[in-house]
C-alpha cells in the first residue's frame, strides 16, 4: 500500500494510490499532492487504477484537495472511467447496499427478490450519482473539481448512467412487486424518475440544466396515480 507520483510531458502530475486510501494513510496523499503544489503543478490527477477500497476519510482527503487546488489556481481531477465508477460506489453505491439491508431487515415479504435487491443497489446509488456529475459538472469546474476525466466522452457516461437507471428501475418494480408498503416504493420510484428527467434535460441543454417544479409536481402526481390505481411506477420501456 503507498503512492507513486509522476510527471506528464503536459505538466499534469499523476498520483497513483496503491492498495486504499483510508484514514491511515490520508495524510501521505496529502503531502505528496502538497509537495508538487510546492513544486509549481496546478493540475493534479488522482489514479485509483491500483486502489480497492476508499473510505470516508480518504473521500473527505479528496474534497479538502480538491478545495485547496483551487486556491491555488489548480484542479484535482479523476484518471479515468473506473475512477469515476470508484468514486460513485464510495459516495453513493455504498448508501444503495445499506439502504437495501435496512429495507430487508423485519419484512419477509421482501425475503424471495432479497437478491435481486442487493444486486442492483450499488448500480442504484451510481446512476443516481452519474446524473448529479453530468447536470453540476460546470459548476463543478468554477469549484476546482472535476469528477468527469479528461478524454472521457460524455455519451459514455450518457449511456453508462441510462444502463443504471434501467437496473434501478428494476430494483422498485421488484419491491412493488413484491409488497413492499407504499411509502418504500414511492421513495425509491421518485429519484429515479428524476434521474430520468434531469439526464434527458442536460443532454438536450447541457450542465446547469434542470427540471422545472412542474415537472416535479407532475412527477410527484403520476406515482400517487400509479400506487392508487395499482399500476407499475415505472416502466422498463421509458429508457
Amino acid at each position: 500500500m503507498g503512492f507513486t507520483v509522476r510527471r506528464e510531458p503536459n505538466g499534469v502530475v499523476v498520483v497513483g494510490v496503491d492498495g486504499q486510501l483510508i484514514v491511515s494513510n490520508r495524510h501521505e496523499l496529502k503531502e505528496r499532492v502538497a509537495e508538487a503544489v510546492d513544486f509549481g503543478s496546478r493540475k493534479i490527477l488522482v489514479d485509483f487504477t491500483s486502489t480497492g477500497y476508499i473510505d470516508s476519510s480518504g473521500l473527505g482527503a479528496l474534497v479538502s484537495l480538491a478545495k485547496k487546488l483551487r486556491e491555488a489556481g489548480g484542479e484535482l481531477r479523476l484518471a479515468d472511467l473506473q475512477d469515476l465508477r470508484d468514486y460513485c460506489y464510495v459516495v453513493a453505491g455504498i448508501v444503495g447496499e445499506m439502504l437495501t439491508e435496512l429495507y430487508l431487515l423485519g419484512r419477509s415479504n421482501l425475503a424471495p427478490i432479497a437478491e435481486t435487491l442487493r444486486a442492483r443497489s450499488r448500480w442504484f446509488g451510481e446512476g443516481l450519482q452519474l446524473v448529479n456529475i453530468l447536470k453540476d459538472s460546470s459548476f463543478d469546474a468554477t469549484e476546482g473539481r472535476s469528477y468527469l476525466p479528461r478524454g472521457l466522452d460524455r455519451d459514455e457516461v450518457f449511456a453508462l448512467a441510462r444502463r443504471d437507471l434501467r437496473l434501478a428501475t428494476e430494483y422498485v418494480l421488484a419491491l412493488q412487486s413484491a409488497g413492499a408498503e407504499r411509502g418504500l416504493v414511492a421513495s425509491n420510484a421518485l429519484p429515479v424518475l428524476l434521474a430520468y428527467a434531469t439526464v434527458e434535460r442536460v443532454e438536450e441543454a447541457g450542465p446547469g440544466a434542470k427540471i422545472t417544479r412542474d415537472q416535479v409536481r407532475q412527477l410527484v402526481e403520476m406515482t400517487d396515480y400509479a400506487l392508487d390505481h395499482g399500476l407499475p411506477v415505472l416502466s422498463l420501456d421509458d429508457d
